[in-house]
């Protein structure tokens, strides 16, 4: 209908915050917000519009534990386009008993036939790990597990950030890799079969910590958003990556100026072949091609 929605987070206090969803008319008037949230941190993450026209979103919730431990859990919920609640859960796919705090955060979600694939990121789980792993959980609509995967091999922290899904039903998913005991960071990207076993896994590195955001798969490339940080200056930059098909070759562009801290956030392609981009400090860039900002 010309309209949109919005997924976010509503700051109450320093130490609560609610989950924000909002519609709006092609005007851009708001039709209605929903709140969702405990007395602790929620965030809302991502949000997709199924078949039905029906608003599935994810993000976290955190929720006490033991003795008054707080841990984060995947939050999921369906909403009509009127704003009515469909339902909502909190799946707890952990075992709490083996270590505290767990911290399962939903990340991004798209619709894949008539089920929901949601992208996520945990902290020790299976029980025992200690590093942060990407995963991915298949939901039917009505928000029950239908896959679950493995976490994505790695000795490293890894926060998922994007995952799509192509045309021969494959998928790549996108997040940051961070070394725990040096603190440098790349991004990583992971392309999965229909069952969520690896086919590749690629670390994009630039010689600086790099972190990612989003990305875009169109004529057998991929284009990243994200943030490059020298350390040696401080200087957040955007960051910009293509690559072929199978994530090799790429090439790196950075945006901004001495002294900045710009971070990026969204984009897309434009109809002239260019990009727009968004990011912090409300900035907004649009490059011609590859080389002309």
């Amino acid at each position: 209908d010309g309209g949109a929605v919005a997924i976010g987070t509503y700051q109450i206090s320093q130490s609560n915050s609610d989950i924000w969803i909002l519609r709006f008319n092609n005007f851009g008037d708001t039709l209605w917000t929903r709140k969702f949230g405990s007395l602790n941190s929620d965030e809302g993450s991502s949000l997709t519009i199924n078949d039905n026209n029906e608003i599935v979103c994810t993000g976290y919730s955190t929720i006490v534990v033991g003795t008054n431990i707080l841990d984060k859990q995947i939050w999921i919920s369906k909403i009509d386009l009127e704003g009515n609640v469909l339902w909502e859960k909190i799946p707890g796919f952990t075992d709490q008993s083996q270590r505290f705090p767990i911290n399962d955060i939903g990340n991004s979600i798209i619709s894949s036939d008539d089920n929901n694939i949601i992208l996520w990121t945990t902290n020790g789980y299976p029980p025992g790990t200690t590093t942060k792993n990407i995963l991915l959980l298949k939901i039917n609509k009505y928000g029950s597990t239908i896959t679950l995967t493995q976490n994505l091999v790695s000795n490293k922290d890894e926060d998922g950030k994007m995952v799509k899904q192509l045309s021969d039903g494959n998928f790549l998913v996108l997040g940051t890799s961070t070394d725990p005991s040096s603190g440098n960071s790349d991004i990583v990207l992971y392309k999965l079969d229909t069952s969520f076993n690896v086919l590749w896994s690629v670390i994009l590195d630039d010689n600086e910590n790099e972190t990612a955001s989003s990305f875009i798969y169109k004529d057998n490339q991929i284009f990243i958003l994200g943030t490059t940080n020298d350390p040696k200056t401080d200087t957040k930059k955007l960051l910009f990556i293509t690559t072929d098909s199978q994530g090799e070759n790429p090439v790196f562009y950075k945006y901004g100026f001495l002294k900045e801290k710009l971070e990026g956030f969204g984009m897309d392609k434009t109809s002239d072949g260019g990009f727009i981009f968004t990011g912090s400090s409300l900035f907004l860039y649009k490059i011609k091609d590859l080389n002309d900002l």
